[in-house]
This record gives C-alpha cells, structure tokens and sequence, in this order.
C-alpha cells in the first residue's frame, strides 16, 4: 500500500511542478511582450526605463547603469520593435532570458525598418512578483528573410544550490574557457558548445548549429574577453557573464566590443555554453 501510495503522490505533484514551470516561463515571455507594447504605445526611451532595476546593465563603450544611461536621453519618434523566439527559464523559476530579432524604424508610422538585428535580455522576478530586465544587448545585421516560431529550451537542467561553490564553478568554466581560446580557438569552444548554442557576431545572422560555430570561429577574428560581471540563478544552474572584449582586426588593428556568454548547467553534460555574443560598432 506504500508503494502505491507513494506513485499515486508522483502522478499528482509531478504535473503540479511542470505546470508551474510552464506558468513560470509563459511569465517570462509576458513580460518581454509587455515591454515590446509599452514601447509602441509610449515610446522606446520610456518603455526601457520601467524594466530597470537600479543595477540593470545595458551597453555603451563598456557596460553601464542602465538607468543613468536612458535618463540622459530624450524620447524621440523612432521605433524599436523585437520579438523573442527563443527563450530558456532556470529551475528557480524566476530567472530567465529571451532572444529574438529586432527592427528599428525612424517613425511608427514608417512602412519600412532602417536597421536590424537580434537581442538578448535577461529577467529576474521581483518580490512583488513582477519581471525585471537584469540586462540587455544585441547585435546589429542585414534583414533576414527568415521567420521563427517563438521555442523554448528542450535541454534539461541539472540544478545546483546557488552557494560559493556554484559561483565559483561559473568564473571557473568562464576562465577555462578564455585560457582555451588563447590556444586553440575551436577546441576550445567544442569542448563547451551546446547543442543549442547560439553565436552573434554583428554583420550576421545568428549561428544556431555547432559545425558552422566552429567553422566561424576557426576562420573568424580572434576575440580577448574580459570580465566585468557574472549572475548565477538562485538554483545555479544558469547565469551568464559579461564585460568588454577586443577584437583583433586585420592588419593589426582592434576593435573595441562588448560581450555576453550565457551557461546552463545541462543534466548530464555539465556546463555548457548557450548564447556567446559580441557587439561592436
């Protein structure tokens, strides 16, 4: 009777759990669409600054306060429009990010965007059970033809509590990685690449698929990391770090950027690289 028991108490509580987590992400989404509406019925300078929390970072030359750097600008006619079509959510249930493409047109009422390109942000909710943006950056490219339908993560989880050990196990991968590609730039990247990893470089499309991440990275401009921060969910099994990068060009000449690698802790593979992103101008 136990034992009966005890699978009739699974088959109730583990749909509860994945509804929840369900619930959990379908708030995510919301609250990127919610911004996307705010900043057509307002305006993109305002909409931005009611996602701020007083740490949120977004980038200039280098990551800065988010607030301070919005507050300085007027609000204009111009209109940013985006659209998540990917999104992951960790264990915790209140720490997650969207990405997606981006268009910009000078007017509302313009038929045609001047710029393109994709964005990634990252939210955490709040105690008063609100969604705030945690951090914000994206890359600028030609416009795609392409359309995709709105997917979130199939990769399972392997949660970790966050503690110093969880933190720590985050600057480590972070670091390896940074001392790998001073070697050798697409073992180092195959060796932690997800089988959903996504590659933003400005001037392309999103890589979504390994085999052209490494044929980009083994071909591509050499990139120095640099690291300013990191976050760690509550369950610590995803965080991402950011800071600035340099881009070595042509000719020996460099390029000032910035950067954003997110890493999930994937059960039964460990931690793995999800999004890595650069931008420069």
């Amino acid at each position: 009777m136990k034992v009966l028991f005890t699978s009739f108490l699974l088959a109730v509580v583990m749909p509860v759990v994945a509804q929840e987590s369900s619930e959990n992400l379908k708030a995510l989404v919301k609250a990127e669409w919610d911004f996307i509406d705010l900043a057509k019925d307002t305006n993109t300078r305002d909409a931005f600054l009611a996602q701020f929390t007083e740490n949120t970072i977004v980038f200039g030359e280098g990551p800065v306060n988010a607030k301070r750097a919005y507050q300085n600008q007027q609000p204009n006619s111009g209109w940013l429009k985006w659209e998540p079509v990917f999104s992951d959510l960790a264990s915790s249930g209140d720490f997650g990010y969207n990405t997606g493409p981006w268009e910009f047109r000078v007017n509302k009422s313009d038929a045609k965007a001047v710029a393109f390109g994709h964005f990634v942000s990252f939210w955490q909710r709040q105690i008063d059970g609100s969604w705030k943006l945690l951090i914000d950056i994206g890359i600028d490219h030609p416009q795609s033809a392409q359309t995709s339908a709105w997917r979130s993560s199939a990769i399972e989880f392997e949660s970790m509590a966050k503690n110093l050990e969880a933190n720590s196990a985050l600057e480590t991968v972070e670091q390896n990685l940074m001392e790998a590609l001073a070697v050798a730039k697409s073992q180092a990247y195959e060796a932690v690449l997800s089988r959903e990893t996504r590659f933003y470089r400005p001037g392309i499309e999103p890589i979504l698929d390994q085999a052209s991440i490494l044929a980009y990275v083994n071909a591509g401009l050499p990139v120095t990391f640099n690291e300013v921060g990191h976050v760690l969910a509550s369950s610590g099994d995803l965080g991402y770090v950011y800071g600035t990068a340099v881009v070595q060009l042509k000719g020996n000449q460099t390029k000032a950027a910035n950067y954003l690698h997110v890493w999930k802790h994937e059960k039964n593979a460990g931690w793995k690289l999800v999004i890595d992103l650069v931008t420069y101008k």
